[in-house]
């Protein structure tokens, strides 16, 4: 089940930053994974997929970086379409102003 809250937390950050901005859909999300997240990568990947079914997130490609320096799990950026067309994607930084922990 610690998969589960991870994601809960994951998707809300991810549907409020894209909603905040007007996205359509979100196509690309990136993370930043550390030890105490206690969650491999493909398990984290397995888990993504089922929980973004349905969602703004729904198909997004998850680009997942290792790192011994951050405990836990950060979404770091997402890209996005703002209306129906492929020219009108950009990505969104979710930098140190707007960054949470996921899973509290």
């Amino acid at each position: 089940m610690h998969e589960m809250s991870l994601l809960r937390g994951l998707l809300t950050q991810i549907e409020a930053t894209a909603r905040r901005h007007g996205a359509k859909r979100v196509s690309v999300v990136r993370l930043k994974l550390g030890p105490l997240a206690h969650i491999e990568p493909d398990h984290l990947r397995e888990h993504f997929t089922v929980a973004t079914r349905g969602t703004i997130a729904d198909s997004a490609r998850l680009e997942i970086q290792t790192t011994e320096e951050l405990h836990e799990l950060s979404l770091e950026s997402i890209d996005v379409e703002v209306s129906e067309t492929t020219d009108s994607r950009r990505a969104l930084q979710h930098g140190p102003n707007e960054a949470r922990r996921i899973g509290e």
